[in-house]
C-alpha cells in the first residue's frame, strides 16, 4: 500500500506544554514518530501550526509541507478535520495514496514491527476500510460507573458476579492513540477512523502508554531509564 504517514503535532497544548516536542533520549516525540513511520515506508508528513515545531521537524529530514491553518489549531478541532486538510493538500498537489495513517506523537513506544503488522492485516482484510491500534482495558467494564454519590451501579454489578474469579472475564479494549490506518477513499466517504469495518490490532502495554498528562511523560522517561524501552527498540523490534 502506498501510505501517507500524517503526523499530527498542535503547539498548544496545556496539560504538558510543548509536549510534541518533548524530548526522551534527547530525541524530539515527533521525531521518533517520523523515525518509525520512515522505516515502514511511504510519505511522511508533520502536520503542524507552528513554525518552531516544523523547524525541529526539517532539522531532522522530516517533510513539513504546509502549516495548519488557525481554524485547525485550536484544542477542539478534530484529527478528522486535520487528516482532511491533509488530504486535500495532496490531491491538490497532484498526490495519490492508497492509505492514510494518522500517528500521534505522544504514543512514542509503538514499534513498527506492530504497525507493519497492522498494515499487514488491512492489505490481507479487502473488507476492512481501517485498522485502530488497542490496548487491554483496565478495569474491567464492571468496575466502572458515571460519577456519583453512591456506587450504586458497581455494587449491583459485583454483587451479580458471585463467585466469579477475575480470571474468567473477558478481555476488553480500548483504542490506545497508538496509530489509526484507514484506506483513503474509505476515510474521504466516511470521515472517521471507526467505522463498523474498523479492525482492530493488539499493542502490548508498553506500546499502549500515550502521554496525556505529566506524570505519563516521567514513566516514559523512567522505562527508558530503565532500559526497559528505547528508540532503537521501537525501531527494530
Amino acid at each position: 500500500m502506498n501510505i501517507l504517514w500524517l503526523i499530527t503535532a498542535r503547539s498548544g497544548s496545556q496539560g504538558i506544554p510543548d509536549k510534541n516536542i518533548r524530548c526522551i533520549e534527547n530525541v524530539p516525540l515527533i521525531v521518533w514518530k517520523a523515525m518509525v513511520a520512515k522505516g515502514i515506508g511511504g510519505t511522511v508528513w508533520v502536520s503542524t501550526d507552528s513554525e518552531k515545531y516544523a523547524d525541529i521537524a526539517r532539522s531532522h529530514g522530516v517533510e513539513v509541507p504546509f502549516i495548519r491553518p488557525e481554524h485547525l489549531a485550536t484544542s477542539t478541532a478534530s484529527s478528522v478535520d486535520v487528516c482532511l486538510h491533509a488530504m486535500e493538500y495532496a490531491s491538490a498537489q497532484g498526490l495519490s495514496f492508497d492509505a492514510l495513517g494518522l500517528l500521534e506523537p505522544t504514543s512514542p513506544f509503538v514499534r513498527k514491527s506492530s504497525i507493519l503488522a497492522a498494515v499487514d492485516k488491512l492489505e490481507k482484510t479487502p473488507q476492512a476500510e481501517a485498522i485502530v491500534a488497542v490496548r487491554e482495558s483496565h478495569p474491567n467494564t464492571l468496575f466502572i460507573q458515571p460519577e456519583g454519590m453512591y456506587l450504586e451501579q458497581v455494587a449491583s454489578n459485583i454483587a451479580s458476579l458471585a463467585n466469579v474469579a477475575r480470571q474468567a472475564f473477558k478481555t476488553e479494549v480500548t483504542p490506545s492513540g497508538g496509530f489509526y490506518i484507514t484506506r483513503w477513499n474509505s476515510f474521504l466517504e466516511s470521515k472517521t477512523f471507526y467505522t463498523s469495518q474498523t479492525l482492530q490490532h493488539m499493542v502490548d502495554p508498553y506500546e499502549g502508554i500515550e502521554i496525556d498528562r505529566k506524570q505519563d511523560l516521567l514513566w516514559c522517561e523512567f522505562l527508558v531509564q530503565q532500559q526497559i524501552t528505547s528508540l532503537q527498540s521501537v525501531l527494530n523490534s
